[in-house]
């Protein structure tokens, strides 16, 4: 079974973005957390296109049906000189021949450090392990190969998607 994903906008579609197989990296987190970031390399085959960041994306777990779950924009760090500051871009422009990734930055509790004191987690998607990214047309699946995102909170958030065209 599918979740129907909300049209982000942009031209991207599914037809034309060709994706490999996904990597989990872990982060360095605050403690009783884990923190970690799943990057999905694709790479366009198609003409330009714009591709616009969903607010909402689908997340499952291996044998599980996608939930729909609004993400934040995880945006990035731009720096000059001696002075940095974030910037939080909605679409990017991607080239014919292309390759970029997206970018799922989550974060969790420890099982052992859940009765402490921290943010509630509403409507818990646990043991995810490959997502939905939508796209104008179509979605791009996001898998990767090992470890699972313990729990994944729809309110508040506890997941950002990204772009990295570098």
């Amino acid at each position: 079974p599918t979740v129907a994903l909300r049209n982000p906008g942009g031209t991207c579609t599914a037809s034309q973005l060709v994706s490999s197989q996904g990597t989990i990296v872990p982060l360095p987190a605050s403690a009783g957390a884990v923190h970690v970031l799943v990057t999905q390399p694709v790479e366009n085959g198609g003409d330009d296109c714009v591709l616009a960041l969903p607010e909402v994306i689908g997340l499952a777990s291996r044998s599980g049906s996608l939930t729909a779950i609004e993400v934040g924009n995880l945006g990035f760090s731009v720096c000059q000189n001696d002075s940095c500051h974030h910037e939080y871009p909605t679409s990017f422009d991607i080239h014919a021949g292309q390759r970029f990734q997206i970018v799922l930055s989550a974060w969790w509790w420890l099982p052992m450090f859940d009765a402490w004191s921290h943010p509630p987690c509403d409507r818990p998607i646990a043991d995810v392990s490959r997502g939905a990214f939508p796209l104008s047309d179509g979605t791009i699946d996001i898998a990767w190969a090992t470890g699972v995102l313990r729990e994944v909170c729809a309110a508040p958030p506890s997941m950002s998607v990204g772009v990295d065209t570098k």
